[in-house]
């Protein structure tokens, strides 16, 4: 939340600033050009919240429990966070944190 997909694009711009449209929906107003290092963590995690699943395997497993409680959230669609620089590469450590704790956490 608080960095750059590439020099000149925050994170949350990518793959397009319609990410902001729906942030904003969710209650968080961000400039398109906005500068992400002056998002205050507090706020970047209530961000992420909204944005998707970031943190620790165990944090993610409860959070897709809780979507699953609250919401009735049956499907998802995982998707590793990437940057500019690190490219499209194989995300073999979240596959394996997938594999190893999230997955036996929600029952599978």
């Amino acid at each position: 939340m608080r960095s750059w997909f590439a020099p000149g694009q925050p994170f949350l711009n990518y793959p397009s600033a319609s990410n902001l449209r729906w942030l904003r929906e969710a209650g968080f107003e961000l400039a398109e050009s906005h500068d992400p290092a002056a998002i205050p963590e507090d706020r970047a995690r209530q961000i992420a919240d909204a944005f998707g699943l970031f943190g620790s395997p165990e944090r993610c497993a409860e959070r897709l429990l809780q979507a699953q409680a609250e919401a009735g959230v049956e499907h998802v669609f995982l998707f590793p966070a990437h940057d500019l620089a690190g490219g499209y590469t194989m995300p073999e450590a979240e596959l394996q944190a997938f594999a190893k704790v999230i997955r036996p956490k929600l029952g599978g």
